[in-house]
């Protein structure tokens, strides 16, 4: 998917789940026009089968497949084209995973989808991840983040189960990356150290994840 300079959303490729937003769930094989709006700010290029925007007045939408809830409109039914998720307009951006979704808004808070299907901040908790997705077999334990609050270093710790290939993502409150390392290593106890320097103040989101598995944390920036 795409936006154009005009603010036009564009779509195409697999469609299963409605996932392009076009009202239908037929593959698309040229780029498609979805919709007549042409406000779109950004989009979420994460999700499989479901997928996120963020228009310029910062409210949300998304669509596709919602069989778990991971749209956040309170619903298990799949979407077929945009529609609104709650009445907010303070979004910066948002990511789908497989049975999942979060986002964040303009004030640094974490949301994530709750029991009623609806996006829900997540309370931070000092020494742990604001949230987590492990599998029932999961490829890393034990992950612990600190300081936080910090002034210009982040020590990620984790316990590495069985071999995998690891990826630890820093970025803004408006999804902006601002550092990324991958990396490959056996079972036992790991720390990489995450350097803040030259970054204002403020809160950040750092992602530690796996082929299977994801962590993340709210960072403040002191």
């Amino acid at each position: 998917m795409a936006i154009k300079t005009d603010g036009s959303l564009w779509g195409w490729g697999q469609n299963y789940s409605g996932q392009i937003g076009n009202g239908t769930n037929i593959e698309i094989l040229t780029p498609t026009q979805i919709g007549v709006d042409t406000d779109w700010k950004e989009i979420d290029l994460h999700g499989s089968n479901h997928s996120f925007g963020i228009k310029h007045d910062g409210s949300l939408w998304a669509w596709g497949y919602n069989q778990n809830g991971e749209l956040g409109d309170g619903t298990r039914v799949d979407r077929l084209s945009p529609v609104r998720i709650g009445t907010n307009s303070n979004w910066v951006s948002a990511s789908g995973g497989l049975k999942s979704s979060h986002a964040v808004t303009s004030n640094g808070d974490l949301m994530q989808i709750d029991s009623n299907y609806l996006f829900s901040e997540i309370l931070p908790l000092a020494g742990c991840a604001d949230f987590s997705i492990l599998s029932l077999e999961p490829d890393f334990i034990d992950v612990q983040l600190f300081p936080n609050p910090t002034v210009d270093q982040l020590a990620l710790q984790f316990k590495v189960v069985q071999h995998s290939e690891f990826n630890i993502l820093l970025t803004d409150i408006n999804g902006r990356a601002l550092y990324f390392e991958k990396f490959e290593v056996g079972p036992g106890l790991q720390r990489k150290d995450v350097m803040l320097n030259g970054f204002p103040s403020g809160i950040y989101i750092l992602n530690l994840g796996s082929g299977h598995d994801e962590v993340r944390f709210k960072v403040v920036k002191n």
